[in-house]
């Protein structure tokens, strides 16, 4: 892979981006090097790692397998197991016996899951925070 040195005569000084000499295309000053690599240079015709899986070429080490079927995977597994009741790894709350299907769980899930209010997504939760801030400042 060749690198591309950014030209400072490919900028638009009205648009504050830089044009491909080559398409007259508007980018970023960290999109024009990527952009020309993948139209113009050594780049075209490269795909992404994932192709292969959409295309079905490719699949996972251990698609198919279980701990019945592959050492390998069943190491894992008891490893994971042995690590769990060890107290090494904890369990999410979620996934946790005492969660499912509990008061608290049913709660929740009656309110739909989503965000928490006031976590800044959204319309209701901005406001929420600029009032709460306006009040703690003056």
């Amino acid at each position: 892979m060749s690198i591309i040195k950014v030209q400072e005569d490919w900028l638009n000084v009205k648009t504050s981006k830089y044009v491909c000499p080559y398409c007259d295309k508007e980018y970023t000053k960290n999109g024009i090097g990527t952009h020309i690599w993948r139209m113009h240079g050594d780049g075209i015709g490269w795909t992404g790692n994932n192709d292969g899986y959409k295309k079905g070429t490719r699949k996972a080490w251990n698609k198919d397998l279980t701990k019945e079927t592959d050492e390998r995977v069943l190491k894992n597994a008891q490893s994971h197991s042995d690590n769990i009741k060890s107290g090494k790894t904890q369990l999410s709350g979620y996934c946790s016996k005492n969660y499912l299907g509990s008061k608290e769980h049913k709660e929740n899930s009656a309110k739909g899951g989503g965000f928490r209010e006031g976590a800044g997504r959204g319309k209701k939760g901005k406001k929420e925070k600029i009032t709460h801030n306006l009040e703690l400042c003056g």
